[in-house]
């Protein structure tokens, strides 16, 4: 398996990780750190995305 086969697999498993922590702690109200692990989250699947692509070529 290439590293940035393997990186992008982090990436995705992280960023699911904090989207569903962010999810978990949302208890119907918007504060700060939900939001914040939402965000890095989808910043995690994004950098998966970009890493995995890269690797194609």
């Amino acid at each position: 398996m290439k590293k940035k086969t393997l990186q992008a697999i982090i990436n995705v498993l992280l960023g699911i990780l904090f989207l569903c922590q962010g999810i978990i702690s949302y208890e119907g109200k918007i504060s700060f750190w939900p939001v914040l692990l939402v965000v890095f989250g989808i910043l995690e699947l994004v950098f998966a995305f970009l890493t995995y692509k890269d690797d194609l070529k």
